[in-house]
């Protein structure tokens, strides 16, 4: 009985690193919902505290307050379809992807750079 070769479960490989194509679409699917999840908990963290501290922290008024929570809601909005636009007529993908990631990891290095820290934040 030792020497018989056990096959795997229905769905499984004999191989650790291979997976059939309906394992490997329901890990892709889960990935892409945990993206979507932790991109909408970082939205609405943002603009849920965007008011308040635009005016507690800023000393906005709270009509000044709503103008900007509604305009970083709008462009967060229309920036997915322009950059879609540029992607499909203008750049292409792959040529987006990388100036996007350039410029991803040029912001914090720009704040870091140009921005110094102010009493604000104190």
């Amino acid at each position: 009985m030792a020497d018989e070769e056990q096959r795997p479960l229905p769905g499984r490989s004999n191989h650790a690193g291979n997976l059939s194509r309906s394992e490997k679409k329901l890990q892709e699917a889960i990935c892409v919902l945990l993206v979507e999840l932790c991109e909408r908990f970082t939205f609405f963290g943002i603009v849920c505290n965007m008011i308040l501290f635009c005016t507690v922290k800023l000393g906005y008024r709270n009509y000044q307050a709503a103008i900007v929570n509604m305009c970083f809601v709008g462009t967060s909005m229309l920036t997915p379809v322009l950059v879609g636009w540029l992607a499909e007529c203008l750049v292409g993908r792959i040529k987006l992807v990388c100036i996007c990631m350039f410029l991803h990891f040029l912001g914090p290095v720009g704040d870091r750079l140009f921005w110094p820290p102010t009493e604000i934040f104190d």
